[in-house]
């Protein structure tokens, strides 16, 4: 048998049903030339036989359940690289899930850059009020760098699971792979990663969401619980073009009012601090931990597999990066066809910049300016019509909210003043404006206060324009 580019490990343990997702994650993927060693933990559950099913359908995957429980991924995942064969490594968590182009876009930056290792960037969700739906989703980033590069003076930013990277074997093979945590006082995957850092392997961020998370650190008990409703959900939505516009458009920091209201990137000293501690071989995050778990090594571990049940003795000034390429990838849009700019309804796959998050009845933009991305298929021979249903936020009685709408690198189109509360507004986009099959369009407003400034309602995002409708057709058919 030819020999992988890329070795896929998953290290499990008693969570049959998430695995069966994350491997089908793994077998949804765009690159396909993998092979997929899962690492039991000494599972005593039916994980053999979930796995079983998917050796015997695809003969790059393979099973091995270890005879001794070893309690943490670490030594699993050693074993993983010990029976790998290609010369790069991919690892997956057991409850986490890639979106399909995860290997693809990793292994090509990974070639384009020359770069040792490249990170993915993750989508951390969880539904508020327990309700698993889009309207309720909200969702933290993780693995974002600024210039593309990772550092550990970035704290937050700087945490970056395992599932999210791409590496080559040698430089693993170089710095001893992955240690147990009783020989840390860091998580043992963050670890591994600071001492890649130490050693001067080139890290490169994609910036570029490619993994979902469903934190299991915060949900006391989950690894008793077999069910697995958040799982399921994402499983449904995985090969949705526009799945990975939706989480985006859900992250703090790609919208205007929650970066305002929760502001990511930490102080300048405590970076300074993390700087120079990283300098001196220290790991910013070994203070934090030790601060709330204690400064003995494998104290954040105990204290996670307490909080998970197995014990029986968690982004940056980069993030709108994360959602334009999330919309570009997914922008393509079907002449003639409306879309719906409701949560779950495929319309944030257009939502550049300047938009808040998907609601039940459209999106609001939140700023004074906000943009639109749309890719037509093929670059247009004549000019095209956009139609919008829009509603207005008015600011008092009978006033009128001034737009201006151009191109995003600057073309005018057209200026509105709508004074109506809802209604259509269309506008001609010649076929000049387009590079090739895709336009930006930006919607300027004038200036605009917040319903918590006009003592209107608590909220205090930035309104001028609330989205629930677009179509594009050309002039000939409407």
């Amino acid at each position: 048998m030819a020999c992988p580019a890329i070795s896929v490990v998953i290290a499990t343990y008693n969570r049959s049903r998430a695995l069966a997702h994350a491997i089908e994650s793994v077998l949804g993927q765009t690159f396909t030339d993998w092979e997929l060693i899962v690492v039991g933990d000494a599972c005593t559950d039916d994980t053999a036989e979930i796995v079983a099913r998917y050796v015997e359908a695809d003969p790059r995957v393979q099973f091995v359940n270890l005879e001794r429980n070893w309690g943490e991924q670490s030594a699993p995942n050693n074993i993983g690289r010990s029976l790998a064969r290609a010369p790069l490594i991919a690892y997956l968590s057991h409850v986490y899930l890639w979106l399909p182009h995860h290997l693809k876009a990793c292994s090509e930056a990974l070639t384009g850059t020359g770069a040792d290792l490249v990170l993915g960037t993750a989508a951390n969700i969880s539904f508020e009020g327990g309700r698993i739906a889009f309207d309720s989703l909200r969702v933290l980033l993780q693995g974002m760098g600024e210039g593309n590069r990772w550092s550990p003076s970035d704290l937050d930013a700087s945490v970056v699971a395992a599932s999210c990277w791409l590496i080559r074997r040698d430089a693993l093979d170089q710095v001893g792979g992955w240690r147990m945590s009783e020989k840390e006082r860091a998580e043992p995957s963050q670890a591994l990663l600071f001492r890649l850092w130490r050693r001067g392997f080139r890290i490169h961020t994609l910036n570029d969401l490619t993994l979902v998370i469903v934190t299991a650190g915060n949900r006391p008990g989950s690894y008793l619980q077999r069910e697995t409703p958040e799982h399921d959900w994402i499983a449904e939505h995985l090969d949705n073009a526009a799945f990975a516009s939706e989480l985006a458009a859900h992250m703090p920091s790609t919208n205007a009012f929650d970066e305002r209201r929760s502001p990511r990137r930490p102080p300048s000293w405590r970076r300074a601090i993390a700087g120079i501690l990283s300098h001196l071989g220290i790991n910013p995050r070994v203070p934090s931990i030790a601060m709330r778990h204690g400064w003995s090594r494998g104290a954040y571990l105990r204290h996670l597999r307490r909080v998970l049940g197995l014990d029986l003795t968690g982004l940056p000034g980069a993030a709108p990066t994360v959602r334009a390429e999330a919309v570009r990838r997914a922008c393509r849009i079907t002449i003639g066809t409306p879309v719906d700019f409701r949560a779950g309804a495929d319309g944030a796959r257009y939502l550049a910049t300047g938009w808040s998050f998907p609601e039940a009845d459209g999106v609001w933009s939140d700023g004074p300016s906000a943009s639109l991305m749309f890719d037509v298929g093929s670059a247009p021979t004549s000019d095209l019509r956009f139609e919008f249903f829009l509603v207005v936020f008015q600011s008092a009685p009978g006033t009128a909210r001034e737009v201006v709408i151009d191109t995003t690198r600057g073309q005018p189109i057209d200026r509105w003043t709508l004074s109506a509360p809802a209604g259509d507004w269309s506008v001609a986009v010649p076929a000049s404006a387009w590079i090739g099959s895709r336009i930006g369009l930006r919607f300027r407003f004038d200036e605009s206060k917040s319903p918590s400034e006009l003592g209107l309602s608590a909220d205090g995002r930035t309104l001028s324009i609330k989205l629930r409708r677009v179509c594009i057709f050309r002039p000939e058919t409407k």
